[in-house]
This record gives structure tokens, sequence and C-alpha cells, in this order.
């Protein structure tokens, strides 16, 4: 605004001030001025106005030069842009001071269009044009680099079309054209009007405002001041630059106060004044700004030798290209630990790894325990015989997101880099049919290529996915509101009030993914390709999965597919290496403490865990505790028990009730609610893994790097997926039923660019399929040979709780047992026969079951078990033959198998569950709904991960945001993702 508008002036007093005395040359009651064209005799008001923008725009600039040449001598790494804007934005105050003091020497209140006059302002509107492109030539001082492209739009849009409007639009109207000639005619000039300056505005000493401006630049009506739309692309011009400036911290507050100055001088009656504001406020925040934000981030774990490897020679550190995140553990050692920590992590999944990131970098001393002898949780990888598979993450949508969370979370010199899958990042195989023609999902055009793979169903396919962009949404911004505010809060409750978010939540619980996609016209496999077809991505049947879930995965990835360059442990490293360099140096990631127990002082508030068990126990004290062990191992394994202060007589049981003396019975009985809750909610179902090394290159056997989701079987039975899903699964074993249960196949040979390099000439391929955790011992129980005296008290108080129901049933029925004889004999008759019609027609019936099979202990598997691993290798085998027919035996290098047991051993999920709690309807109802939040009941304890709001990695991350959220507080929650965007 300033500038190219009128320049007004108008710090007027009722009395002068007594520091404005007679020595101010313009303080003659002699002097006329003009009002609205007529000579008046002058006032102590006028006197005061004309000496006090005098003095201010003076001062102003000396303040602005003395801070550009502290900045100059400084040398900090932003303030050569700093020095550079502030010199040309301030020098502005200069030309105003000049225009005033020539105003001294005529007659007051009037400015004549002398030389003098003319060269001043057609320098004033030469500084104006200049202060963006300053702002952006200061950016690429500090960048190193030049963005010619922008600076050639700069240069058209801020100089160019400012001269252009000032030279052949304004004329038109009888304005006088910009002129930069001393020779010529001084026809731009600066006039004083009603105490302001209007800045080449007139062409003679009359004082009148001639209408030089078009509303629309080149279009509408003339007016007198610069059209809002020019003001506006100035304002832009000059934030643009300083927006981009990192950390983003420094990006807000830089543009803030261009942005607030700019709005309170538009809405006023002082424009310049403000200016002088905004020029001085930008000063002290340059000169301040190595205490207020970090110059550079710091380097990154180079404490950690493991993480470098020591050239021989120049013994200089060189990072190591691993493709194992094993050398980032650091092993837990219980005599090296501190006693006590600002906060503590347990599990160092990314919802956890995130929630440290930025509590760290806060100087908060952070200390993050890990179960396995490797961090990173489902982002973690692992090495097969040479070659390296991911733990969990296969691919990535909605990439614009993550990315704007690594900009935040990550260390800046260890950036995670995405590798697009290509425009086909998924393909279903509903039918043998489809092996030469599948059902493909684009990015782009996701649901064109739908509608014309299945022209009969394309309005239906239209309908349901315009359904699903409608509501997702809102339930998207419902969960986030919910979680970020909390359901407990007023501002929650008021919000709720005004747009209904708990009624918009419980459109979540109302229906499946199928009851939803049946609404439409959509044919039986149109129905299963969309809500089951992705299935593996979530882990539940179109009857199962939430319509939400089913629905917002498919949109999720709708938008591409991502894949980290050098694999899912990248992310694990840049966020290691943030917490273990920020805060004070007592942050850190360690391994192989297993927490056995979030202990609870008198109070019912969590004040520490418990690291290992019996004599090798090690007690750790903080005030805040985040779990991202997941909503099942933090309620049900790790917090206490208790049952009207009685123990069991078992010696665990006392050691841990000695340890927790706890009498808050509100929060207790809080704490049984929820997990009483817990324990009647049905767990994610967990997978079968096969992971499979190759001996040729992606190329040469024709891998692709779209994921297959093969559903082959689906035709057996009318292609209902749930029908397929409970028939192949009761016989684990049977290869008919193995080949055709649901397999999906990855190859991460070919979405990693940095894998040809690692492992030249080899491939490798990973396949994922549903699983039960009912076929083995150990995950039957959910107990996989751990010992949780917390969740063995809790299923003996559900397990006693049910006998009773029982033998009130028991009681009744004995009472009816005579006269109910007759009919419990027909039912049993014809139980029998309806048996004996599911045999004769079962696909599988004549193989019998061989689970639950007992793997044994880590090491030392059974023999059965093995058996049973060898079944599904072999199924693996014909699967990855049956889409890739290049592939022959002599290629096979290994064929590796885990389940659900593997995933419970080193992932330590119940059961094996793949995503915590199963993704149906239940986990988003009221009574869930007020578990699976980011706080609980207990005071210092928080959830992270999938438990405080979704699964998947851009859920998970968003659960550890939001714990952190409510540890910080919001403002210190924002400053803190501000402060750290680099």
């Amino acid at each position: 605004k300033r500038g190219l508008v009128c320049r007004k002036h108008v710090h007027t007093y009722a009395h002068p001030p007594s520091s404005l005395t007679p020595s101010c040359p313009m303080q003659n009651p002699d002097w006329n001025i003009l009002v609205e064209g007529e000579k008046t005799q002058a006032t102590p008001q006028h006197y005061n106005t004309m000496c006090w923008s005098f003095e201010v725009s003076l001062m102003t600039y000396s303040a602005v030069l003395a801070t550009a040449g502290v900045l100059l001598f400084r040398r900090n790494p932003r303030d050569l842009h700093n020095a550079v804007f502030l010199s040309v934005f301030g020098s502005m105050q200069l030309i105003d001071a000049l225009l005033w003091a020539l105003a001294q020497k005529e007659d007051l209140g009037t400015l004549s269009c002398s030389k003098e006059n003319s060269l001043l302002t057609s320098t004033g509107f030469g500084i104006i044009m200049l202060e963006p492109v300053s702002s952006l030539l200061g950016k690429a001082l500090y960048e190193g680099r030049m963005d010619w492209g922008m600076l050639v739009v700069y240069i058209s849009v801020f100089m160019a079309l400012p001269i252009y409007l000032k030279s052949y639009v304004g004329p038109l109207n009888g304005c006088p054209p910009m002129n930069f000639n001393w020779t010529m005619d001084w026809t731009t000039c600066t006039h004083i009007k009603d105490h302001h300056l209007f800045l080449g505005l007139g062409r003679d000493s009359s004082g009148v405002s001639e209408k030089c401006w078009r509303t629309f630049l080149i279009a509408g009506e003339f007016q007198e001041e610069i059209p809002l739309i020019l003001r506006l692309l100035f304002l832009l011009g000059i934030t643009y630059p300083y927006f981009t400036m990192r950390p983003k911290l420094a990006a807000v507050t830089h543009s803030t106060i261009l942005i607030t100055t700019w709005m309170i001088g538009y809405f006023s009656n002082s424009h310049a004044s403000v200016w002088c504001l905004a020029n001085v406020a930008q000063a002290v925040v340059m000169m301040l700004d190595p205490c207020l934000f970090p110059m550079e981030p710091k380097d990154c774990d180079s404490g950690n030798s493991k993480a470098y490897d020591i050239h021989p020679k120049t013994r200089r550190k060189r990072l190591r290209l691993r493709y194992s995140n094993r050398f980032l553990a650091r092993k837990f050692n219980r005599n090296k630990v501190k006693k006590s920590y600002d906060a503590i992590v347990v599990g160092s999944g990314i919802g956890g790894l995130t929630a440290a990131s930025l509590l760290s970098s806060r100087g908060m001393s952070v200390l993050v325990l890990e179960q396995h002898d490797r961090v990173g949780g489902c982002t973690h990888t692992f090495t097969e015989k040479g070659g390296y598979f991911d733990s969990g993450v296969h691919y990535v949508g909605w990439i614009k997101l993550m990315k704007t969370f690594l900009s935040f979370l990550a260390h800046p010199t260890l950036p995670v880099q995405w590798e697009s899958l290509g425009a086909v990042y998924d393909e279903i195989v509903m039918e043998k049919n489809d092996l030469k023609k599948p059902i493909f999902y684009t990015y782009p055009h996701f649901e064109r290529n739908l509608c014309k793979r299945f022209p009969k169903d394309a309005e239906g396919i239209r309908n349901y996915i315009q359904f699903l962009k409608n509501n997702t949404w809102k339930v998207e911004a419902c969960l986030a509101v919910s979680r970020i505010l909390g359901q407990e809060s007023p501002l929650f409750q008021l919000v709720d009030y005004f747009f209904g978010v708990r009624e918009t939540l419980r459109m979540i619980t109302s229906m499946t993914a199928y009851d939803v996609a049946s609404q439409f016209k959509l044919s039986e496999k149109v129905k299963n390709v969309l809500t089951g077809g992705q299935m593996i991505d979530h882990n539940e049947t179109p009857k199962e999965v939430c319509w939400f879930v089913s629905g917002g995965m498919m949109l999720y990835y709708a938008k591409g597919g991502y894949y980290p360059k050098g694999g899912s442990q990248k992310i694990t490293e840049t966020l290691v290496a943030k917490i273990r360099s920020s805060g004070n140096g007592d942050s850190d990631v360690l391994a192989q403490a297993a927490v056995s127990q979030i202990l609870l002082n008198d109070n019912g508030e969590a004040h520490g865990v418990r690291v290992g068990t019996g004599a090798r126990a090690r007690d750790i004290f903080s005030k805040i505790i985040i779990s991202d062990a997941g909503i099942y191992n933090t309620y049900i394994r790790l917090l206490p028990m208790q049952e009207d202060s009685k123990t069991s007589g078992n010696s665990r049981d006392l050691e841990r009730e000695t340890a927790n003396p706890v009498n808050n019975d509100s929060v207790y009985s809080k704490l049984r609610a929820i997990q009483q809750k817990i324990l009647r909610t049905r767990l994610s179902p967990p997978q079968m893994n096969g992971f499979i090394i190759l001996n040729r290159p992606p190329e040469d056997l024709g891998l692709r790097s779209e994921n297959i989701h093969s559903l082959v079987g689906s035709k057996y039975y009318g292609y209902d997926i749930d029908k397929m899903i409970k028939d192949t699964l009761k016989y684990p074993t049977d290869p008919q039923a193995l080949d055709r249960t649901l397999m999906t196949i990855t190859c991460p040979c070919t979405k990693d660019p940095e894998y040809a390099k690692r492992f030249p000439g080899e491939s490798n391929l990973a396949i994922l399929a549903r699983a039960d955790p009912t076929w083995f011992k150990e995950t039957a129980g959910i107990l996989a040979g751990r010992e949780y005296p917390a969740e063995k008290d809790a299923k003996n108080i559900i397990a006693e709780k049910d006998e009773a129901e029982k033998d009130v049933a028991n009681s009744i029925a004995e009472k009816d047992v005579r006269r109910d004889t007759a009919e419990k004999d027909a039912k049993k008759d014809l139980a029998e026969k309806d048996a004996a019609a599911t045999a004769a027609t079962d696909t599988c019936a004549e193989k019998k079951s061989s689970v639950p099979v007992e793997a044994g202990r880590t090491g030392h598997r059974s023999a059965e078990y093995e058996k049973f691993k060898k079944a599904w290798a072999d199924a693996f085998v014909r699967r990855m033959k049956m889409h890739y027919p290049k592939i022959k035996d002599e290629h096979i290098v290994s064929v590796d198998v885990g389940t659900p047991v593997t995933a419970e051993h080193y992932l330590a999920a119940p059961g094996g569950a793949t995503y915590g709690l199963g993704w149906g309807t239940k986990k988003f109802s009221p009574s869930l709904e007020s578990i699976c939040q980011p706080t609980t009941p207990i005071k210092g304890l928080y959830i992270a991960g999938e438990g405080a709001i979704f699964g998947g990695v851009v859920g998970a991350t968003a659960g550890g945001l939001l714990a952190t959220r409510h540890v910080l507080g919001l403002r210190a929650f924002v400053l803190s993702v501000l402060n750290n965007w680099w």
C-alpha cells in the first residue's frame, strides 16, 4: 500500500507538546496553508503535523540504516537477506523526510512541481517497485541460488506493470506520465493535501489530485488512489520470499509484521506513520533474529559412532548406505540411563518418534524405549538373504500431507525423498480372466478409468465415489477437531453445538463399506472391487470394515502412490537423528528396552515406567508418559488392574501393587471400564507374509512397481470376498484353499531406485495375505509366551463375569430342560443335517484343519510350525508365478515366511494384529471413540500413533502430533511446529 498510495500523515494534537517549540522552522503563525484549494492561516495543529512527520521519517530511516549495517557486519545465515530487503524497504523513509524538508523551503502545506520534487517522486516510485524485487534478491542470496523464472515475473509485475499503468493508462484521464528524464517537463510530483503526501498524482502546485488509476488496473472507473488489486500484489510480492524462509516461525513472524501493518494502514488514516512502525518492528525482529529463531539446523547424530564409517585415510566421517537400521539402535543399559526424564515414550513407531522429535526440539529430555532390537516399529527394515524388506510401509498416499509432516519432524540434513509408483499404483485381479486385463487404479483419472473398465456400472461408480468425496472429508475434519480440542473441552462442546461433530461421527458407525456400496447400482463384482480391492491396506472384508475406512483409503491413494527412496528406514533415520541432536543432549532412542509396566503414584497419575521384570527391572521416572504401544498394549498389558484393593496372592501381583499403591477410585473405575470394553473388542486380523529373493534384475523378470491385489478365487464365491476369506481360512495348509485366498504382491526393488545400486542384478518380492490368530496357540490367547500380569488380571475379571452370567443361564436352562428336551433333539437333528450338507458342498471340506499349531520358542521352533510355514511358502511361490510367469524355480534364491507369531514377537502386536483394534464399525462407536483419543483418564499419560486417531503411516504420524499437542498445549505446539519447519 505504501508509496504507490497516497501517503497520509495525520498525527494531530489539540495542544502542541512542549517538545515542539518555536525552534521548529515550520512553526510560523504568519504562514498560510492550502485547505481544499483555499489558503488559510496555519494553526499549531498543522505545525505539529509537519514537524512530527519529518522527525519520525528521519529517525526511522536512521534506525533502518543502522540495522542494515549491523546485519551486514554480523553475517548470520539470514542477515544478508534481511539487510538487502530492509535497506530498500526503509529507504522510502528518507524520501519522505526529504519531501517534508523540501516543503519547509516553500509555503507551508504546499509543494511546487520543481525538479527536486519530481526527482524525489520518481526515485520514490523506483524504490517502491524495487521493494518486492529486493525481497526476492535477498532470498536468493540467502539460499545461494536465483530463481530466474520468478525474477522475470517480479520484474514484469512490480516494475513493468506500474510503469505501463502510469505512463499509458493514467494519461488517458489527463494524468502526467511517469518521467525519469531530467531534461523533460516536470509533471510527476508529490503534493500535500490535508496534511498528507500524495505521491505523483498532481501536475502543478494547485494541490489538486488527479484520478490516474483504473479500478481493475486496465479497466474500470478512474480513481484517485492505487487500486486494491495492485496493492495486494505488492504485499504478496514482498511477503512471498519471507514466507519461504526457514524455519517457518521466522517466516510467519516477518510476514505477520508486514501483513498486519498493511491492514492497519489500509483501514486507518495514518498510512505512512504505520509504515514507520513496520520499518522499526522489522528492524527489531531482524536484530533479534539469532535469539528468536535457530539460524540453521543442528548437526545430525555425529556422536553415534555406529551411524558413520570412518575413512581409513582421511579419518573423515561418511554416512553409511545401509538397508537395515539396526545401527540406529543403542542397546538399553540399566546402569547408564538417567533416573528421570522430562518425557518418556514407550515404543519407537512413527507416532512415538514424531512426539519425541517435537518434544526434544523444545529443549526437553526425551527417552524413547523400544522392546525390539531395531527402532522404527513398522517403519523399520530388515535384511533376508542379502535383500531388504519393509516391515510395514509398502506405499504411501496423500504425499503432500506426509511431506508437510516431515518438513518439521525430520532432520533437515537428512531429508526423505519420495519416488512415485507411476500412473498405476494398484492392480486388482478378481478372477483368472483378469490376468490379461487387470483392473487398474490410476493417478490421475482414477474415476474415469474405472468407469471405462466397467461401462455398465459407470453411473453407480460415479455416484459412489461422489458420496465418498462428499462425506469422508467431513468425518476427517470432525475426527481432527475432536482429537485436537479434546471431547471434554468447552470449545469442543461449542463447536459440536453449532456444527454437529458428534452427529457426523455417528455416520461412521451406521454402515459397513458393503452396505454403502449396495445403495448404488453396482454389480456384485464392482461392489467388491470398490470395497475390497485394497482390502490388505486395512485387512478387513467389505462386510466387516467401516465404510469411512474403505472409502477414505481409496481416496487416500487416488492422489497417487509413493515410496521412500532407500526404504522406509530413511524415515526412522531422520527422526532418530533429530531426537538425538535436539534438546539438551540427554534425549535418546534405546532398543531392547521392553517396558513391562507404566507406574502410577498415589494420586493415580503416571510418573514413570518399569523396564524389564524381576531383579533386572529398572524404574525410570517422568511426569509425561507417551505410549506408542497401541490401545490394547497400553490399557491391558502395561497399566495395572486393581479390584477392591485385594491381591491374588501371586508374587508378581504383589510386586506390582506395591509399586503402585493407588487409592484413587475414580481413576481406577474409569480404567476398569476402558479395559473391559477393549477386551470385548475384536482386534485387527493378522497377516501372513512372504519374503522372496530373486537372482535376476526386475526388468528381466517383468516385475512392476504397482501392488497386485490378487483375489483370483473370488469368482468361485460369486465375487463375495467375505465368504471367500471365511471359507479359505478354515484350512490354512490346504493348497486349494491357499490358491483361492487373498494375496497382495509388492516389489520393493521396482519402487526404490536405490535398490539396484545396493543389490545389482537382484530382485525381491513381498507377499501379504490375511491370517487368523487362532491358527497358533501362542496368538490364540494373545499372550505369545510373554507374561503380562495386568493382561491376565483383566482377562480373569472378564472371565469371572462371563462365568457368573453363564451360571445364571445354566440354572434357568436346568429348570426348563425337561420341557425343552424334545425341541433340543429336533434342533440337534437339523444341525447334523445342515453340517452334512455343508461338508458336501464345501470346496475345501475334504481337507482337515491342522490348527492350532504350537510354534515353540524363538530360535527353537517346532517341526509342526515349520511345516505350516512351508505350506504357505509354496503357496506364495505359486501365486507369484501366476502373476509373473517369467519367474522360474532357478531364479528363486530364498523364500521366508512371517506369521502372526512373528509379528507378536518382533512388533509386540497383540495376536499379530496388523492395525491394533479392528477397523469395523465398532471401532468408531461412541464407547470406543472416547477411548481412542490422545488423552487418557490418567494424568500424565498420553496415546500416540494409531491408537490416537488412525492407522497407517500418515495416520500414526498424525497421532504422534496430537499427543504432542496435548502435552505442550495448543500455543506451544504451534510454535514448536513452526520453529522446526525447515
